[in-house]
């Protein structure tokens, strides 16, 4: 049995990628056996398995589905969208969200900055300047429009 960390655990490289191959030499200094399976340039069926495999995928309940696929021991994770973001209790374990105040619209969700250092952890402190800000600085130095323009914009509503 290999020395290190991972001896005894046999990891399958399937990527063809930089990163698969890289994190596969990692992987087998830290002891693992790492197997290297070559996949041909041109598999001619491809195309035609990806579909039948998105059309059963896609006809599923998530959770039916991550557990058939857990079972079964095929590496997945489901694409979370948004709402699932916001109430995964993982997600916020992980501090991967913040909330920031913003003075119209209250308390927002939003990324929070990663990785978190512990010298240096970082913080969010404004999220930009207000919609239309920056328009009359913009307009009279970008395109030359006067001032007497830029009122008849706003008597438009176009600004």
């Amino acid at each position: 049995m290999p020395d290190g960390p991972l001896g005894g655990l046999r990891v399958l490289d399937l990527g063809t990628f930089i990163a698969a191959p890289f994190c596969g030499t990692i992987l087998a200094e830290f002891g693992a056996e790492v197997v290297k399976v070559e996949v041909p340039e041109c598999v001619s069926n491809r195309e035609e398995i990806d579909r039948i495999i998105e059309s059963w995928t896609t006809r599923q309940d998530i959770a039916p589905l991550m557990a058939a696929v857990q079972r079964s021991e095929i590496p997945s994770s489901p694409i979370n969208a948004i709402a699932d973001i916001c109430d995964d209790l993982q997600f916020a374990a992980r501090g991967t969200l913040a909330t920031v105040s913003h003075p119209v619209l209250g308390d927002l969700k939003m990324p929070a900055i990663v990785p978190h250092l512990s010298a240096t952890p970082g913080e969010i402190t404004w999220l930009g300047r207000d919609l239309g800000a920056d328009a009359d600085s913009l307009l009279t130095s970008v395109l030359g429009y006067s001032s007497a323009k830029l009122e008849a914009l706003r008597a438009q509503g176009t600004i």
